[in-house]
């Protein structure tokens, strides 16, 4: 796969991932959504969340190699941890369709990788 794919699918899954990780957290889930957060769906929220961040890293070594993979994960932790603070400082409305995106962008990125082969 190329490298850049490589990256945008990354990032894409770390967005999810982070969303994901913030919507487990009662106060964020809270202010996006307006209401309490379900102690069993904060569990799933975050099992969901760890586990897509493994992906984006098996994605990157897979992809990349060790070295440049886990360099390539780390950026993409940092910016995509960078947009998710934002969002929810700012607009945290925002923060479940956040998710959704990421995880829609995360998809059509592997379609457009099977079809580059």
């Amino acid at each position: 796969m190329m490298p850049g794919l490589v990256m945008l699918l990354a990032l894409a899954v770390v967005v999810a991932a982070f969303s994901l990780l913030a919507m487990s957290q009662d106060t964020h889930h809270q202010r996006a959504l307006g209401r309490r957060l379900p102690t069993r769906q904060g569990w799933m929220l975050r099992v969901a969340g760890w586990g897509l961040l493994v992906v984006a890293a098996a994605v990157c070594i897979g992809g990349l190699g060790v070295g440049v993979g886990l360099v390539a994960w780390c950026g993409a932790l940092t910016a995509a941890g960078l947009g998710v603070v934002l969002c929810t400082t700012y607009t945290p409305h925002w923060l479940a369709r956040l998710a959704v995106a990421g995880a829609a962008a995360a998809g059509g990125l592997l379609l457009a990788a099977s079809r580059v082969r």
